[in-house]
């Protein structure tokens, strides 16, 4: 499914959360560490053959900080992050 830039159901933002203020154990820091680092040396990667992955699967109960981790990712990479406004999105294209 295609989105263009005015969708009502796609929402574009720069977040400002940084991963100093995310309240997760030290294991689950530590594979968002590896993440970020994955991006920041992807250019070794590919030097040697590799990608750095480009896609993560975030899932949990609601409130369990998906959306405050994707925020924390999109922040310390500088990149903007896209969410889905699944209510609109639903209404929109299936009701």
């Amino acid at each position: 499914m295609k989105f263009n830039k005015n969708d009502e159901a796609l929402e574009l933002k720069y977040a400002s959360t940084r991963i100093n203020q995310l309240a997760v154990s030290s294991e689950l820091k530590n594979r968002i560490n590896r993440v970020l680092e994955e991006y920041r040396k992807r250019d070794i990667l590919l030097k040697n053959g590799l990608k750095n992955r480009s896609k993560l699967l975030l899932e949990g109960d609601p409130g369990t900080g998906k959306t405050m981790t994707a925020s924390v990712i999109a922040c310390e990479l500088n990149l903007p992050l896209y969410t889905i406004q699944i209510e609109r999105l639903i209404s929109k294209y299936m009701g």
